[in-house]
This record gives C-alpha cells, structure tokens and sequence, in this order.
C-alpha cells in the first residue's frame, strides 16, 4: 500500500496524478541522489495547454526531460550517484538525456514496447562505456502505472503496448478497463482525492478481484 512505497516512488505517482489531471499522459519522474533525497521531479505534460511551462503542449514534454531540465551542472558534482525513477520505460530522447547530463541508473515501472529504448544500453558503445544500469520495479507499482494509464480513455497507449501488457499484466489491463468504466478516476479528480488514497483503494481493489 502507499505507506510502503519508497518516497521516490510516492514522488513518481504523485507527479503522475497532477498529468492525469491536466489531461496528459500519466507519468511523473523523480531523481534522487545515492541517500534517496529528492533532488528533481517532473511530470508528462505533452498535451498540457493549460500550463505555462516551457516545454508544456511539446512532444519534449516527457517527465524524464522535465525532471532533468532543472538539474545545472555546476550545482551537481556527483550526478554520476543520481538514480532517476519513471513510470514508464523511457524513450530513446529520455534514455539519452539521462546518460548525456551524467545519470547512470534508471528505475522504471512499466515497459513501452514501442518507444522503450533499453536496448541503447548494449547497442550504443557510448552508452556500454558508461556502465548504465536500469531496472523493472516490482509488480505492484508496474500494476498501478499500467492501470492508471489503461484507463486514459483517448490517451491510452498505442495497441502493441497494450497488447504486451495484456500479456506480461493482463490483471492490470483489466482494472484499469474496469475503472476506466466506472468512472473511477474522473470521480476521483472531482472530488479532490489524494493520490495516496486512490492508490490504496485501487490496489486494494486489484489485490480482492484478481489476487
């Protein structure tokens, strides 16, 4: 449940949430130095047109490059210590980005079979150099990402992705479908609910239906 998410993690769908709620894609970021203190965030705000930040209604507005844009680098000597946390597999601008401004470990929570670029970590010599690690999170948080994004309605991801996900997390596919139906999440944001509670009753939910 939510009290036993690391901060980072609490951090990532708290910024995720604020997405959902200006309309854009689901997905929040959060670097942290090597004793887990915040040191950046940021959110997906592509399709943000309400929002005045520089990169908001741009297809450079992912969270990774919201969350990296505020790091200068002169106030970060030892950002090679930096881990960067993300609710989806970054893409070939985000996986770059991280490795040219100097972070050398990602945490991700679900994947992205068409613009996930993990395979730049062995195919890129550059990359291979910097010794670069990334890892999968665990199941409960990839199921949480994957259901809030499954219930985006016209933001929902492209078909292959879905249809890895049915087959790596079909449980979750189906909540996030199920809720998408219900109204959950716009009932949510119309009443002012905490995306702490949200994620408790909604996994408490995933854990009576399909656990």
């Amino acid at each position: 449940m939510w009290n036993d998410l690391s901060l980072p993690w609490r951090e990532v769908f708290i910024e995720a949430w604020e997405s959902y709620k200006s309309d854009t894609i689901p997905i929040g970021a959060v670097i942290v130095d090597k004793n887990q203190n915040i040191i950046s965030t940021g959110r997906n705000n592509i399709y943000d047109c309400d929002s005045e930040h520089i990169l908001a209604g741009t297809c450079l507005g992912h969270a990774e490059i919201n969350a990296l844009m505020k790091l200068k680098k002169n106030e970060h000597p030892n950002i090679n210590d930096y881990t960067l946390y993300v609710g989806l597999e970054p893409c070939p601008m985000c996986f770059g980005a991280m490795v040219m401004v100097g972070i050398r470990q990602a945490i991700y929570a679900a994947d992205d079979i068409v613009t996930g670029a993990l395979e730049m970590k062995d195919n890129i010599e550059y990359i291979r150099n910097t010794q670069f690690t990334i890892k999968k999170a665990s199941k409960e948080i990839e199921a949480f990402q994957i259901t809030l994004q499954t219930s985006r309605g016209k933001f929902r991801p492209v078909d292959k992705t879905m249809e890895v996900w049915k087959r790596r997390c079909e449980k979750a596919v189906l909540m996030g479908e199920l809720l998408h139906s219900e109204r959950y999440f716009i009932n949510a944001i119309s009443s002012n609910k905490q995306i702490s509670l949200i994620f408790d009753e909604v996994m408490n939910k995933y854990s009576k239906l399909f656990i």
